[in-house]
């Protein structure tokens, strides 16, 4: 593929601008998912009573104890809700834009659009607007990682002098390795427990497509990340439709077909996803997967892949089970662990919470 090929602007950017200027048929299954609105009570003195309780939240992702973690981009800050509920903010100011490392409330952020959180409960985050990577420690303390505020690249080396181009998805692996989707400069990112960062896949701010050694390999657009029993790391190459992984044998498409969109389930050959984003693996390593475009959440399991809630070319925001159930721009999904996901919509501005029952129940409503 040409490299230089004109790059299409995913409609994460656009509605980043936006928001700047406005302020397989059906099959036979032994389990089925049901997914419910999570209620949201805030207890925070800096979120309004007629404020909505999300605005564009993005990313997800879960501590050991249970808490979700929210990057809330059309907010500019960081939510922690509590297995009960409650919502609290983290870090940042609602409203308040800016790049500004802090205490709590004190820090400023810029359109955040991934999360990650480590064993001992230190946050990162994805500051994307400001091309930086940043750090909540457990006591609230905000410190920037790497890049520099407002001064995007596509240098590797130590974290002050690295620079990213609008960085998303974050993954950590076993050893506290923490991965970045670095989209805009088309590139998987590293950095590791020196501190030092380096390009582990793509050639940063080269679009392309190409499967291969690592360091030949071409990404386009990728978003989010995840890292699997063996220690592969799956991601989303949303501007090719794709979903790809990195391993030491470098990066190999495994669904879906690069520049064709689509909502057909079915094996590596025949599925087909449009802007896929958020990905998340369980133990058994199934793979679930946002597919933005088509308002819907993917399972991957094993050489297959289903819809298993929303109903492609049918935004909306309902409960219900599988097909029943709507979507408006899911964008990211967190494994919760006991048979849960976690899921946020960009556009409805909700939480939502998928659970696994084991029945024998028909699947109904999935894409063809």
């Amino acid at each position: 593929m040409n490299e230089n090929v004109q790059e299409p602007r995913h409609p994460t950017f656009l509605l980043l601008t936006l928001l700047s200027v406005l302020t397989l048929g059906s099959r036979t299954s032994l389990a089925a998912w049901s997914y419910s609105e999570l209620p949201l009570r805030s207890s925070s003195f800096a979120d309004s009573d007629s404020a909505p309780a999300l605005s564009y939240p993005i990313a997800v992702a879960a501590d050991a104890l249970g808490s979700l973690y929210v990057a809330d981009s059309g907010n500019h800050v960081i939510k922690r809700i509590s297995p009960a509920g409650e919502m609290t903010i983290l870090a940042g100011m609602p409203g308040v834009a800016g790049d500004v490392d802090g205490v709590g409330v004190a820090a400023r952020f810029r359109y955040p659009s991934g999360v990650a959180v480590d064993i001992d409960g230190t946050v990162y985050v994805a500051d994307t607007a400001n091309s930086a990577i940043r750090r909540i420690d457990p006591g609230g303390v905000v410190s920037t990682v790497a890049g520099k505020q407002g001064e995007p690249g596509v240098d590797d080396g130590p974290a002050d002098l690295a620079r990213f181009g609008f960085p998303t998805g974050l993954a950590l692996d076993v050893h506290g390795v923490l991965y970045i989707a670095d989209s805009s400069n088309h590139a998987i990112r590293r950095i590791g427990r020196d501190g030092l960062v380096t390009t582990i896949a793509g050639r940063a701010g080269h679009v392309g497509y190409r499967d291969g050694p690592a360091h030949e390999s071409l990404l386009w657009q990728p978003w989010g990340l995840a890292v699997d029993s063996a220690g592969r790391l799956i991601f989303s190459d949303s501007g090719s439709h794709t979903i790809r992984m990195l391993s030491t044998d470098g990066v190999t498409t495994l669904f879906g077909s690069a520049g064709s969109r689509g909502s057909r389930d079915g094996n590596a050959d025949q599925a087909r996803f449009d802007r896929p984003t958020g990905i998340s693996i369980d133990a058994r390593d199934r793979i679930f997967v946002t597919d933005s475009n088509n308002h819907t959440l993917r399972m991957i399991d094993g050489a297959e892949v289903v819809t298993i809630g929303g109903k492609a070319g049918s935004p909306g925001t309902a409960d219900g089970i599988e097909g029943s159930s709507r979507f408006n721009y899911p964008f990211d999904v967190e494994v919760l662990g006991d048979d849960r996901l976690a899921i946020v919509e960009l556009i409805g501005h909700a939480l939502r919470i998928a659970t696994e029952t084991r029945d024998s129940s028909r699947r109904r409503g999935i894409s063809r």
